[in-house]
């Protein structure tokens, strides 16, 4: 049976939230899950968010943020011309983020990463950050991340980052064109295998084009295909398609 994964399952960690079956493949992560992931949260020092398993408290996946600083030196040198010089500089801690092995291969990961990403622009708009940045456990997660464009630190290994404005940049990066209804979007991806994500935007058609390019590199190779309904759009490649749905009739004008 195909995942199906909606923005509204990714809730911060409760006490009724079911962690007690959870396995990732790695015991440091079941163990922060299970034992000190409360902990954190109730202290303020780092917000766990977790997805559940739709109409279930079972835990499925699950992220972590915490604000943090950087060396500036850090940085790549053309990247530090453009920053202030100060000695460290506001970011977001995405520390830990990982899946149940029941639900990998669906999808998961990378819809969390989203959420993370999406989250951490929200805090960044109100709060200053400069980047989202990543410790990766392992060369896999390192891989994985790299493959969303995160970059290496200078100087630590396995610490990658991610501009905020390239983050801005994923969502926001074109301005919406006529007049399109203010209301979540739910970004449906399958392949021809069922393999099925849900992500919630607010994005005219004209953005999805560069903007999920780094998520989904089939539908930015090829020849995409696009048809437009009253209440979706569909956009589909090599056997890819996004589907986007709304509640409200799309007027463009």
């Amino acid at each position: 049976m195909a995942l199906v994964l909606a923005a509204e399952q990714v809730v911060p960690l409760a006490k009724g939230h079911d962690r007690s079956a959870f396995d990732c493949g790695n015991e440091d992560l079941n163990r922060y899950l299970r034992q000190q992931a409360r902990q954190d949260a109730d202290k303020r020092v780092a917000v766990p968010f977790v997805l559940l398993e739709p109409g279930s408290q079972v835990v499925q996946g699950f992220y972590t943020l915490c604000a943090s600083v950087i060396p500036l030196d850090e940085l790549p040198p053309e990247m530090m011309k453009k920053l202030p010089r100060y000695g460290q500089l506001p970011v977001i801690l995405l520390r830990r983020l990982a899946v149940d092995l029941t639900a990998k291969g669906q999808g998961v990961g990378e819809f969390l990463l989203v959420d993370a990403l999406r989250r951490c622009l929200e805090g960044a708009r109100h709060i200053g950050a400069m980047a989202v940045i990543v410790d990766a456990k392992d060369p896999q997660a390192e891989g994985f991340h790299r493959h969303f464009d995160f970059l290496n630190f200078q100087r630590t290994p396995r610490r990658l980052f991610l501009p905020m404005a390239q983050v801005a940049q994923l969502f926001d990066e074109v301005k919406p064109v006529g007049r399109w209804p203010v209301c979540a979007l739910s970004i449906r991806v399958d392949q021809q295998h069922h393999r099925r994500c849900t992500f919630f935007r607010h994005r005219p058609q004209a953005q999805y084009g560069r903007g999920f390019a780094g998520l989904f590199p089939q539908l930015s190779t090829g020849s995409p295909t696009v048809s437009v309904g009253n209440s979706a759009i569909r956009i589909g490649c090599q056997g890819w398609f996004i589907e986007l749905h709304w509640s409200h009739e799309l007027r463009v004008g």
